[in-house]
């Protein structure tokens, strides 16, 4: 089994709220190998998240071949499928599994899932999206969306607490301390020149350079801050962000021509090029150099990779600085950051600084 990497995190004063200790070096094991073999690994190498990452490593070679281009038709049908069915499985099976709402609903969560049809290349999104209305939403899809965006908080808020689908149960049981960690949204949404020139930065660094600053702080990624959403602005607390992942799924089931998730790519110089893609987490990151090797095969030079963890949970990210304005303590505090951190949803296990266990989240 491959090392991972593990979140140390703190409330309060303790500096830094949020310590990662390295279990991969990523770099150095993709360095040096064919460059057509680039894609396929990454994808192995990251479960769940796979297709994003083959998909955001491909379009890195493409840019670094001097060809860059966003997603294809089919690309995006694939990118969309891996996202929608990511979202599910954090609704109904990784959330009531790490703050249990009670044996009911958890059972009602498990048994929806249990009955979510395959979507996959031959399937169409139409028994998909008809199970999300009739077992999650209980109510069309479009409908649904359309209320969210006219009524915001409040009327997600009572959807909730009718509680008639086992999502909704377990958002109403979350609000009460979820809502209460606010931190307003900082979306970065870079032209092409702007991501150039932070992945020349990047491409030059020894590991993952700390999120992008704003005015007002850091910088973040998730499924509330996607390029096509008018209402990024509205998920200003920890309730809000998990409520986005719904939302994400929701937006998913709809977009029949796949354009919901942005993706792109830039060449950044001879050989080098950077691509981006929105995933599950937020906006994936891929740079990459290309040089000949001694047998003349193409192969990597250099390979980075900033995953929406990355940038959420660096020492000088929002993660660190929502958790650093908690009061410090063993017990109330950590509960409340608890959501925090599951709002931001870390790809790999999280400790507390005093703490001997590790939360184990879904998969690295």
């Amino acid at each position: 089994m491959l090392p991972v990497d593990r979140l140390w995190l703190a409330t309060g004063s303790a500096t830094p709220a949020v310590r990662r200790e390295r279990g991969l070096d990523l770099a150095a094991l993709l360095a040096g190998r064919p460059a057509q073999e680039h894609a396929r690994r990454v994808a192995a190498l990251h479960a769940l998240c796979g297709a994003a990452h083959g998909l955001a490593a491909t379009l890195a070679l493409d840019a670094a071949r001097g060809a860059p281009r966003a997603a294809s038709a089919d690309e995006r049908q694939a990118l969309r499928r891996a996202t929608a069915r990511e979202q599910v499985r954090r609704l109904l099976l990784d959330w009531p599994a790490q703050r249990p709402a009670g044996a009911a609903a958890t059972a009602a969560a498990r048994e929806a899932l249990g009955a979510m049809p395959a979507w996959t290349d031959g399937a169409g999104a139409a028994p998909w999206a008809d199970w999300l209305q009739r077992r999650l939403l209980r109510m069309p899809a479009a409908a649904w969306l359309r209320c969210a965006a006219q009524g915001g908080e409040d009327w997600l808020a009572a959807w909730c607490e009718g509680g008639e689908s086992p999502v909704a149960a377990w958002l109403a049981a979350a609000r009460a301390q979820a809502a209460r960690l606010r931190q307003p949204v900082r979306a970065w949404l870079p032209d092409e020149a702007a991501a150039a020139d932070w992945g020349r930065a990047l491409g030059a660094a020894a590991e993952a350079s700390a999120p992008v600053m704003d005015a007002g702080g850091p910088t973040e990624t998730g499924p509330w801050t996607r390029r096509a959403d008018p209402l990024r602005d509205a998920h200003d607390n920890a309730w809000m962000r998990l409520i986005a992942r719904l939302r994400d799924a929701v937006q998913l089931a709809l977009d029949e021509d796949g354009r919901w998730l942005a993706s792109g790519s830039v060449a950044l110089g001879r050989g080098q090029g950077l691509a981006w893609v929105e995933m599950a987490r937020g906006v994936l990151w891929h740079a990459v150099g290309l040089a000949p090797g001694a047998d003349g095969q193409e192969r990597i030079a250099w390979a980075r990779l900033v995953a929406p963890t990355d940038w959420n949970f660096h020492p000088r990210g929002p993660v660190a600085a929502l958790l650093a304005r908690l009061p410090a303590g063993p017990v109330a505090p950590r509960s409340r950051a608890d959501w925090a951190v599951l709002a931001y949803d870390a790809c790999v296990p999280t400790h507390w600084a005093a703490a001997a266990a590790p939360r184990e989240p879904a998969h690295a």
